[in-house]
């Protein structure tokens, strides 16, 4: 922010200027902040239409059915049991979870446990490659 030349904050700018800076201090070190604080953020959130969803899983707006992500992870890896599906390596340390079918090609089957499967980080690697050739084809073709 420049300012011009020969210009100077009045008594009254300053004074305002160090209150303002005192209070963003104490709410960096982790002071509470005030009941009447608290509730006038929350209103602003309310008003402003970013408040985000509560509730756990079906209670939210945005659940969607399923389970979680982490979960689909965990059971793919012990259904294929931590080996890779084209080399056929046995490693859990270097295992990755991908779904058959990207993502940005058909996005409705991100949660099927069926488009999941387990490939070492090689393989992975050279998959993802591959895919993102079928999605340039697929965006080309809209065009």
């Amino acid at each position: 922010m420049s300012r011009k030349a020969g210009y100077t904050h009045t008594a009254e700018t300053k004074e305002r200027m160090k209150i303002s800076s005192a209070r963003s201090v104490a709410v960096r070190k982790g002071e509470p902040l005030s009941t009447d604080h608290r509730k006038k953020l929350s209103d602003a959130h309310i008003r402003n239409g970013d408040r985000p969803p509560t509730g756990y899983m079906h209670e939210n707006p945005n659940w969607k059915g399923g389970i979680s992500y982490k979960i689909s992870v965990r059971l793919t890896l012990e259904r294929d049991d931590y080996t890779c599906q084209i080399c056929w390596l046995r490693d859990p340390d270097v295992m990755e979870v991908d779904h058959r079918l990207c993502r940005a090609l058909r996005p409705d089957l991100f949660q099927d446990l069926n488009n999941l499967w387990t490939l070492c980080a090689n393989c992975h690697k050279r998959k993802t490659k591959n895919d993102w050739v079928e999605i340039r084809k697929a965006r080309a073709k809209t065009l």
